[in-house]
């Protein structure tokens, strides 16, 4: 029953994660088609960081009374919903209602702030200890390889048809990825907070995030590369294909592919090694860090868009990894009863982070250039290789 829950969720997040990608591809394209502006463009993850920021806020009060699979099937059920009146807007693209547009970004994106802790906490409730590492380099090979097919067929389908062909397939993929669900056995979760007050329930993952050492550097490390990855934001590359590169918006679509064949080839060669990552995970997570700033000032002083295609399959290797082994920590380190909020709480950093950091991006390269986050980017990668390497004893967890 697990290996079948575990499969079922498996298609679930597959399925949902290239309804995402087509999403996205449709909503960025239609809205800098309209404004052609790349701040606005970038208020696009704005506007959904921040609403997944919100629900992730409030999620511990609803894991602790509704199991997780109820939460997947309702979230993604809402999103399906919202998508709907979203295409139609999208029927007459020159003539659309921007503000119409970000409240259902908003309202989609809330539904994926519950989603996001639920899935990621029911992986170790379906995976055996020694597996996690495998499950883990599993999914996010996955998701890459369908996010590769997901951009490149996004980028050609845009050549060729209209957003709202686009989002529409989105909604079926979607609409697929909740009858998946149908088959995920329900797994409760005890609480010891089940009779806390509300207060106490919505600060249980930030007790744990704050109090533990190992989880603390764990976040420290994720808000710096949080601000860093948001140089490879769907806007900022777009914008950075046309105005740096001068080619076409297809190359929009392959530095993407080429980014998600690295996170693809780093998921791999985790795989491959599960037991080395199980065994060094602080090593592995220094390594991609270090390699990741190392090649993103290659990025940003690069004008080759063929070069760039090297280079951002580089940066997406060593973004795995650093971020399987991490995750693989997480999960071995909690016990299960905590997992559901620690996760909420650590969405919602990533969320505010990746929030505020879009915009400023947007404005930095509205201002000073889009090669100046790329500098950034890597500035940042650097003091988390250093913060993983001062603190490599905390994550040595075998």
């Amino acid at each position: 029953m697990k290996k079948c829950s575990f499969y079922s969720l498996f298609a679930n997040q597959c399925l949902a994660n290239i309804g995402d990608t087509l999403y996205i591809v449709a909503v960025v394209s239609s809205i800098y088609a309209i404004t052609r502006s790349a701040f606005i463009s970038s208020l696009v993850p704005t506007a959904i960081t921040l609403s997944m920021m919100a629900s992730g806020i409030i999620f511990p009060l609803v894991s602790t009374s509704v199991s997780l699979t109820h939460i997947l099937i309702f979230s993604q059920t809402a999103k399906v919903t919202f998508l709907c009146p979203l295409a139609f807007q999208l029927l007459h693209l020159g003539n659309v209602n921007i503000t119409l547009i970000f409240t259902m970004i908003t309202a989609i994106a809330f539904m994926d702030g519950f989603a996001q802790p639920a899935a990621s906490s029911l992986i170790p409730s379906y995976v055996e200890k020694q597996l996690l590492a495998k499950a883990n380099s599993l999914m996010d090979g996955a998701f890459q390889i369908l996010g590769i097919g997901g951009w490149a067929g996004g980028s050609i389908l845009l050549t060729y048809f209209s957003p709202l062909i686009i989002l529409t397939l989105s909604i079926v993929f979607a609409s697929l990825s909740v009858l998946t669900m149908l088959l995920m056995k329900s797994v409760p979760i005890v609480h010891e907070n089940e009779r806390s007050s509300v207060f106490e329930k919505l600060k249980s993952g930030w007790k744990v995030l704050i109090g533990i050492p190992l989880m603390r550097t764990l976040s420290v490390m994720d808000i710096f590369e949080t601000f860093a990855s948001s140089a490879w934001i769907s806007s900022i590359v777009l914008v950075f294909v046309e105005q740096v590169l001068d080619v076409s918006t297809a190359w929009w679509g392959y530095i993407n592919t080429t980014f998600m064949i690295g996170l693809l080839v780093g998921s791999f060669v985790c795989y491959v090694l599960s037991n080395y990552v199980n065994q060094n995970p602080q090593k592995l997570i220094v390594l991609g860090a270090l390699g990741g700033a190392i090649t993103t000032v290659f990025v940003a002083v690069n004008r080759s868009p063929y070069l760039l295609l090297l280079l951002s399959m580089t940066v997406g290797i060593f973004s795995e990894l650093k971020s399987i082994p991490q995750t693989t920590i997480i999960q071995k380190f909690l016990p299960a009863s905590t997992i559901p909020e620690v996760y909420s709480a650590i969405n919602v950093i990533y969320t505010g982070t990746f929030a505020l950091s879009s915009s400023l991006v947007g404005l930095v390269s509205q201002y000073w250039g889009i090669s100046k986050v790329f500098f950034i980017s890597a500035g940042l990668l650097f003091g988390v290789s250093f913060i993983a390497y001062k603190n490599r004893d905390k994550l040595s967890i075998n």
